[in-house]
């Protein structure tokens, strides 16, 4: 079995320096799109949608509330601080971001542009419709 390589201190901390995170995954296209990266683009986003996930309508304090109780629920202790609801919803082909979204929406997603990918969609409407 392979050993895992530890991580350097400085790796370790840019892993969870979320404002890190952000810029690196969505900065330049954030700055391009809205003018604005890191946390302040996400911050943005958020107020922009009300904080509230265009798709399924639950607000931030709904979801926050939810993924507290599944903790709960699998016996994990309390978040050590508040983790970000929603994430960054983009363009695989153009990596675009159209937005915030919450992660069970963007399952869904990810889900379905993955199954229209591989069988078309007409396949799926057809076979929803039967």
């Amino acid at each position: 079995m392979k050993q895992r390589k530890s991580r350097t201190k400085e790796a370790k901390q840019k892993r969870s320096d979320r404002d890190w995170n952000y810029r690196r995954k969505f900065g330049a296209s954030m700055m391009e799109q809205f003018g604005v990266e890191g946390i302040e683009g996400y911050e943005f986003l958020c107020n922009r949608q009300n904080r509230t996930c265009p798709l399924c309508k639950k607000t931030e304090d709904e979801l926050r509330l939810q993924a507290e109780k599944n903790r709960k629920k699998k016996g994990r202790p309390p978040a050590k601080w508040p983790m970000p609801v929603f994430v960054h919803d983009h363009c695989h082909k153009t990596n675009r971001v159209r937005g915030l979204i919450c992660s069970g929406c963007n399952i869904m997603i990810g889900g379905y542009e993955k199954a229209t990918l591989q069988l078309g969609e007409k396949t799926i409407r057809d076979y929803l419709n039967a």
